[in-house]
């Protein structure tokens, strides 16, 4: 397990500990200087939004800004993950986490990372004055050693995900998460549209089941889309109509009647907008 590294001498980001004088003369100094910034939000992926890995192999992963209306020169983060099915590894050196979209921009960076228990916890600040970035691109890397029992098993953003500039928290943080196969195959992840429109998937869970299956999209739906569980006859089966913003739904393993079905494999379709995402289960009883 790896264990909590620092380097820099100051941080733009309220943590729940007590903050150095220093920090607080960076956050005035910088919330003073130059002209002001537009605040409109940021959107974080966490990529590979879908990836299969041997058991025992290395796990990368970045935080990328997809998208960004805000400058920021800060950032506070939590991935959350199953310690059981994934181990932090801690590069090194430690400041080779921070990716090339604020490393390329400043040099001097306050950092704090800490890891295990199933949670990583980031904390980045930029100390080059004035200097902030807006993104598309990556801001963060990680690195987690696979476990040896195979399997599904997601990354996402806990509590405390948080975006600064000049000492002022940028207000809306959209956020998507992951998906890891360790020892199974996962569904291809079309790359979508440029801003996240595209970026979902069809993940379902667990996989053989007897029902219910629950199926992950990884981003919420950009817009209304309908769920479709088909037989290998192309038979309707099941169909679920859901809502903007959706991250997840349910089958039961029964047909529309209520009626439990025969065991054998279904193909499930996500349609949403124009992009369709599919996905085979298999239905044991």
């Amino acid at each position: 397990m790896s264990r909590p590294g620092t380097h820099g001498s100051s941080s733009l980001i309220r943590h729940p500990r007590a903050i150095s004088p220093l920090a607080v003369l960076c956050v005035v100094a910088l919330a003073t200087a130059g002209a002001p910034r537009a605040r409109a939000g940021v959107t974080l992926q966490l990529t590979p939004a879908v990836q299969s890995v041997a058991p025992g192999a290395f796990v990368d992963v970045k935080l990328r800004v997809i998208e960004s209306g805000s400058a920021f020169n800060a950032f506070r983060a939590v991935v959350v993950y199953d310690p059981a099915m994934l181990t932090p590894v801690q590069l090194s050196p430690l400041r080779s986490q921070i990716d090339t979209l604020i490393s390329a921009a400043c040099g001097t960076t306050f950092h704090k990372f800490g890891a295990g228990g199933g949670l990583d916890t980031i904390s980045v600040s930029m100390l080059c004055g004035p200097v902030s970035v807006t993104g598309p691109g990556p801001i963060y890397r990680l690195r987690f050693l696979a476990g040896s029992t195979t399997g599904r098993t997601g990354l996402s953003f806990g509590p405390g995900l948080e975006f600064a500039d000049g000492g002022i928290t940028i207000g809306s943080v959209n956020v998507n998460g992951a998906m890891v196969g360790i020892g199974v195959p996962m569904p291809v992840l079309d790359a979508g549209p440029a801003g996240g429109g595209g970026h979902f998937a069809l993940v379902p869970s667990p996989n053989p089941a007897a029902g219910p299956f629950r199926f992950e999209f990884l981003a919420p739906l950009a817009a209304d889309g309908e769920l479709t569980v088909r037989d290998l006859q192309g038979r309707t089966v099941h169909r679920n109509a859901l809502g903007r913003g959706s991250r997840e739904c349910a089958w039961s393993g029964n047909d529309r009647a209520g009626q439990a079905l025969p065991p054998g494999v279904y193909l499930a379709s996500l349609r949403c907008g124009t992009q369709v995402r599919h996905a085979r289960v298999t239905l044991v009883r």
